[in-house]
């Protein structure tokens, strides 16, 4: 028999960053970390886009990648910690009480996050890039987005990256940036809290 999954709040995050730049390679710019003692964050999609501020000197590949992290003991810091209270976005006001589990969730400003404790998968689920022509400012990236389409659910309508207590996702940049360029990054999660059940 599969897991079940009793459904809390449906919820769609989006938030941007500071004018980042001068990021070296594998530095996060977004966190989410699931905090809560039993419910759990199962993550449906994510959706990135890079906007180029200020143009390369020379051509630059932009990119990102998305590891999973596990046993997240201290949380991590830097950024803008994002308060999620009252009817923040969720995709029905009705549902009932504060978002819990999804609650520790930052994104950078000018410079890297810090990632705090965790363990991060050897490997990434998502890996993205593209290639920058020099000199242009203006450049919108659109990243594909990314719908997790696997389940350990038995009834497979419910897709999804599950993270449990103390397990959440970490997007890091996956090329150092090079002269002079500057970016902003916008992160959309569409995810839903809830209890795991057997």
């Amino acid at each position: 028999m599969g897991l079940g999954f009793d459904l809390h709040r449906s919820l769609r995050i989006a938030e941007k960053s500071g004018l980042f730049t001068g990021a070296a390679a594998d530095t996060s710019f977004f966190q989410l970390r699931n905090s809560h003692a039993s419910l759990a964050v199962l993550i449906r999609r994510i959706e990135v886009t890079h906007l180029i501020t200020t143009g390369y000197t020379a051509a630059q590949e932009v990119g990102y990648y998305l590891k999973r992290g596990t046993a997240w003991s201290v949380a991590p810091s830097g950024g803008t910690a994002l308060t999620l209270t009252g009817a923040f976005g969720k995709l029905d006001t009705n549902a009932g009480g504060t978002i819990l589990a999804a609650n520790d969730v930052r994104i950078a400003t000018t410079g890297a996050l810090t990632d705090g404790t965790v363990t991060l998968d050897t490997h990434p689920m998502i890996s993205d890039s593209i290639l920058a022509a020099a000199g242009v400012a203006g450049a919108r990236i659109v990243f594909q987005p990314f719908v997790f389409d696997d389940s350990p659910f038995e009834d497979q309508r419910l897709k999804g990256l599950l993270l449990r207590n103390n397990e959440g996702i970490v997007l890091k940049n996956l090329i150092a940036q090079g002269a002079a360029g500057v970016g902003r990054w916008h992160v959309t999660v569409v995810l839903d809290e809830g209890l795991v059940t057997h």
